[in-house]
Formats: C-alpha cells, structure tokens, sequence
C-alpha cells in the first residue's frame, strides 16, 4: 500500500514538474514575442513621427502655394 502511494505521489510529482517547464518554456517564448513587438512599436513610433514631419511641411508648403507664395 505504501509503495502504491508513493507511485501515485511520484507521478503527481512529475507531472507537476513537467507542467512547470511546460509554463516555464511559454513565458520565454512570451516575453521574446513581448520583446519583438515593443522593438516594433518603437520603430512605428518614430516612423509616425517622422511622417507626421513630413505632413507638417508639406500643410506649409501648400498653405503658401494657396496663399499664392513661392515655394522652393
């Protein structure tokens, strides 16, 4: 009987082990995939920004040339 429950606690024991590394394996691959996409959101951000530059200049440019300045 006693080495029946052993058995039984041996292999709760493995498989909570098992399940742990399991756990443990996705968290690494979560926080690579966290990672990756904090990396991308800083590169969109500074996409956005220089965009929004781009834009900015581009408004001056047609509000003068509305305005009927010249424009180089």
């Amino acid at each position: 009987m006693n080495d029946t429950i052993q058995s039984k606690l041996a292999i709760n024991i493995a498989s909570k082990a098992l399940m742990i590394a399991t756990l443990e394996a996705q968290n690494e691959e979560l926080q690579s995939q966290l990672g990756q996409a904090l990396a991308q959101s800083e590169t969109d951000k500074q996409r956005i920004e220089e965009l929004e530059a781009e834009n900015a200049e581009l408004a001056e440019k047609l509000r003068l040339l509305t305005e009927g300045e010249v424009v180089e």
